[in-house]
């Protein structure tokens, strides 16, 4: 972090307001009127970082740069940007305009509409679900011992989980996808007490 921290010091304000950084990892965006402008300001961001990293002795691994555009329209241009280094020039290709990337554990589209973070999500739940319905079906209670049993002595209550409730009665109101599928593997536990008597010896 020590080594990183001038990075969020480095070009003009409106630059500076646009870049972020948890641990090793950075964010630089941009915001113009087309997407061929913002690979432009980046190419710059990237050059200028380039030159601070090489006065400092410091190397950025260029191969792990991801680009990811944002636009609210239908445009379909897909532009790639090109980075310029001391050993040539490096194309970064964003995904399709369908595709997400992932960044800090979170999948960005293009429209930001988490559409694919969301399916991951649900499908991690249902994952989960599975493991915690195939323990929901086993019930576990306490061995008779054999032999003569008293009829009085101390009661002891065994509390098995025998089952679950059901999707719709443990939670409502879930009305929007994916969010319905996470609400549908989302489960309460049921528990239903047994009575064993454990005899005096």
């Amino acid at each position: 972090m020590l080594y990183i921290e001038p990075i969020f010091k480095q070009g003009p304000l409106r630059t500076r307001r646009g870049r972020f950084g948890y641990a090793d990892d950075i964010c630089q965006l941009v915001a113009s009127p087309s997407l061929e402008e913002n690979c432009t300001a980046l190419q710059h961001c990237t050059e200028e970082l380039r030159q601070w990293g090489a006065r400092e002795g410091l190397t950025f691994d260029f191969n792990k740069t991801e680009l990811q555009h944002f636009t609210r329209g239908t445009n379909h241009s897909n532009p790639t940007c090109s980075i310029h280094t001391s050993q040539g020039s490096h194309t970064v290709t964003p995904p399709p305009p369908g595709g997400a990337t992932r960044w800090l554990g979170i999948w960005f589209d293009r429209r930001l509409s988490f559409s694919k973070h969301c399916r991951t999500l649900a499908a991690k739940a249902k994952q989960t679900a599975a493991g915690i319905r195939s323990l929901a079906n086993t019930s576990y209670a306490m061995e008779q011992r054999p032999g003569g049993q008293a009829d009085t002595g101390p009661e002891i209550n065994i509390w098995s989980q025998t089952e679950l409730t059901p999707p719709s009665r443990a939670l409502n109101g879930c009305s929007e996808k994916p969010s319905r599928e996470l609400c549908q593997y989302t489960t309460l536990p049921l528990f239903q007490p047994s009575t064993e008597k454990l005899p005096f010896p």
